[in-house]
Order: C-alpha cells, then sequence, then structure tokens
C-alpha cells in the first residue's frame, strides 16, 4: 500500500537566505535524492496557503511511518507530518 506524507514547517533564517539567493532547486533537488535513497520519492514542494507554516512537501512510499526519517534533512524548524493512505 501507498502512503503519503505530508510535511509542513517553519522556514530557518538559512533556509531563507538560500531562497533569496535562488538556490531552492538545488535545495530541493538534494532532499529529493537523500529521500530516494531512503525510499521515499518527493511528490511535490511548494508553500501552503491556510496554514502557519510557510513550507510544505509531500512523499509518497509504501513504508510505513517508523521508517520516515527524510524529515530530519529539512531546512526548518517546528515541523509537523500528516501521513494519508493512498490506497494504490
Amino acid at each position: 500500500m501507498k502512503y503519503r506524507y505530508i510535511t509542513f514547517g517553519q522556514p530557518t533564517p538559512e533556509y531563507m537566505e538560500r531562497y533569496r539567493a535562488g538556490e531552492i532547486p538545488k535545495l530541493i533537488a538534494k532532499i529529493r535524492e537523500e529521500g530516494k535513497k531512503k525510499g521515499f520519492e518527493l511528490d511535490f514542494y511548494g508553500s501552503p496557503w491556510g496554514t502557519t507554516e510557510g513550507i510544505v512537501l509531500i512523499w509518497k512510499s509504501d513504508k510505513h511511518l517508523d521508517e520516515y526519517t527524510v524529515n530530519s534533512l529539512m531546512p526548518w524548524h517546528e515541523s509537523r507530518t500528516v501521513q494519508c493512505l493512498n490506497g494504490e
């Protein structure tokens, strides 16, 4: 069964500096590659509306939440993850 992991977070000052420097695509590519090594596919990233957080990433995997360690790669704090069943 496929799961989706929706991760929200607050940008750190480091993230904002990289954002202003135009380095976010390179950062996301690195995060995507590290996630792939752990069995998680980055499905989407962006800025959510209607939440207190400023960043969102959506991951796909057949691995359970216990194996979800990709979140430690993120340049933000106060993150939270919601697990969803995809039913595939």
